[in-house]
């Protein structure tokens, strides 16, 4: 029973490894956001060197993954767990690296867009306008 109960628990810190990468991510994202809005390409930079870090933190878990598949072999729900876990990181990672793309050009631009009153709020946040408009607007 206590080789269960120790597998319970490297999936759960595998829970966690996912959940804290996915947070530093969305934290950087927004992080990225309010610093072009204010202009404070300091933090900008630092979003930048951030992404090793989130680099580190997908080997890692893809480390625990493999790990838990070599030493604990789990079957069904746990296989899928695992597995999808494997999965998600890559997401996550691929959406970091995004974040560090968009900054770094930031960087290269020198807040160009961001003077020029371009809209940074992300996607998600825009007015929609009227449902009924074609692109025209009409």
């Amino acid at each position: 029973m206590a080789t269960r109960l120790l597998f319970e628990q490297e999936l759960q810190e595998l829970r966690k490894s996912v959940a804290d990468m996915g947070y530093q991510v969305e934290s950087n994202y927004d992080r990225l956001f309010a610093a072009l809005q204010t202009l404070d390409f300091g933090t900008v930079e630092a979003i930048v060197k951030n992404d090793r870090d989130v680099n580190d933190m997908e080997r890692a878990v893809e480390a625990q993954c493999l790990h838990l598949i070599t030493k604990q072999q789990p079957i069904a729900r746990d296989l899928r767990v695992v597995s999808a876990s494997l999965k998600v990181v890559t997401d996550i990672e691929r959406i970091g690296d995004h974040v560090a793309d968009i900054a770094e050009l930031a960087l290269r631009g020198g807040g160009r867009e961001c003077r020029s009153g371009g809209d940074l709020r992300p996607s998600g946040d825009h007015d929609r306008g009227d449902p009924g408009a074609d692109a025209s607007g009409h």
